[in-house]
């Protein structure tokens, strides 16, 4: 795989396409997949996960 390719999320039973951009963060991404993420709630809006390891932040 490599960034600039279309990848499946899976959320429970729903799917979606997602359309990775040509970014470093993307390439990192990718790497890890497959990849399952547990989530958690915060602040009762949003729902969140950690990575197994931090993606570049660059730009």
């Amino acid at each position: 795989m490599s960034a600039g390719e279309v990848i499946k999320l899976k959320f429970g039973n729903i799917q979606t396409l997602v359309d990775m951009e040509e970014s470093e963060a993307s390439k990192e991404f990718i790497a890890m997949l497959p990849l399952s993420l547990k989530f958690s709630d915060y602040a009762n809006k949003e729902k969140i996960a950690n990575l197994p390891t931090p993606l570049t932040a660059k730009g």
